[in-house]
């Protein structure tokens, strides 16, 4: 006969069993849903409970460019109209959405094509929309008066209007810099590889490197300018652009590697290794996200956007967004 403590053993031992499965179930990496939206989408800003999105179809359909409004609600994706008259030719990379000013503003990088606009030539240009529900209304272009644009990325504007750019095809010409009291652009920084995402935060500007996987940090003086280089993060892939959540994290994403990227850009069947981070920059702590199947998924993310404990990622060769629900992190 088995006695009583051997099977009040034996029921503790089962409990403690059942409620490991529970928390490995509960801690498992989380499922990736795919949502067919536009062709390349290379940037993301939230704007209240829509997420607005920069597309360009970067193959050789040329198709689809434009910026869309995609509602994480009853994920429907709407084109916002622009006013075609002006904008001959519109082809968004990094956008940013100024909510502090008096109208609300969406600066758009714009990689015009000779094909399509009077100039007969390939050019970049920022433009800055005024935000309507459904539209947008241009209100002025920043041009590149000095010769400096060498295919720019990622952009960020602060509250007093300086726009800062990444360029990332120049070494000489690293991140550039808008004044808008002297309405022209010069050279920020110079001297970094291949960098790409840019933001500011807390009078401090933070700069992804995607060659060397480094992040670094600047003051950001009275007079816009920028002090010493410190370099903060390092080992983070091709990390790209920057988004910021409500809560005041940091969120970037990239390949794995650079070679990686450029492997992927040659052949679109090839998914590299993503990785992607979440940063608390005021007590200086970097997670990593946990999501093994995302490196069957998600090619060469290049931005990843946090609204309401979900992760949205768009990715600059693909024509879908992929959103993880209650996202996992481990420290980094």
């Amino acid at each position: 006969m088995i006695s009583t403590s051997f099977l009040n053993s034996f029921s503790k031992l089962f409990i403690l069993f059942v409620f490991s499965l529970f928390c490995v179930t509960s801690n498992a990496a989380p499922s990736i849903e795919r949502i067919t939206v536009a062709p390349g989408c290379e940037d993301m800003e939230l704007d209240g409970n829509r997420i607005i999105i920069a597309c360009d179809d970067r193959t050789k359909n040329n198709s689809g460019a434009g910026i869309y409004t995609f509602s994480p609600d009853t994920k429907l994706l709407k084109p916002m109209s622009i006013q075609k008259d002006k904008v001959l030719s519109f082809h968004p990379h990094g956008i940013f959405l100024l909510k502090d000013s008096q109208e609300k503003l969406l600066y758009v990088i714009n990689h015009s094509k000779k094909q399509e606009n009077a100039e007969n030539e390939n050019y970049t240009e920022v433009l800055v929309f005024i935000v309507d529900n459904n539209g947008l209304r241009l209100k002025e272009v920043l041009s590149d008066s000095n010769d400096l644009f060498d295919e720019p990325n990622d952009l960020y504007v602060t509250k007093k209007g300086t726009v800062f750019m990444t360029n990332p095809s120049s070494y000489r010409k690293s991140l550039l810099r808008f004044s808008p009291s002297e309405r022209n652009w010069s050279i920020a920084v110079s001297g970094y590889s291949y960098p790409n995402g840019v933001h500011v935060k807390d009078s401090y500007l933070y700069l992804n490197n995607s060659f060397n996987g480094k992040q670094y940090r600047f003051k950001v003086k009275e007079d816009s300018s920028l002090g010493e280089e410190n370099l903060i993060l390092d080992s983070l892939g091709a990390a790209d652009n920057f988004t910021e959540s409500s809560e005041g994290f940091l969120y970037f994403c990239g390949a794995k590697s650079i070679w990686g990227f450029l492997r992927h850009l040659l052949k679109k069947s090839y998914i590299p290794n993503a990785l992607v981070f979440k940063f608390d920059t005021r007590k200086g702590k970097v997670q990593k996200l946990v999501a093994p199947d995302i490196n069957k998924t998600i090619a060469a993310p290049s931005v990843v956007l946090e609204f309401k404990n979900k992760l949205y990622f768009g990715q600059p060769f693909n024509n879908d967004i992929f959103v993880i629900t209650d996202p996992v992190w481990k420290n980094k």
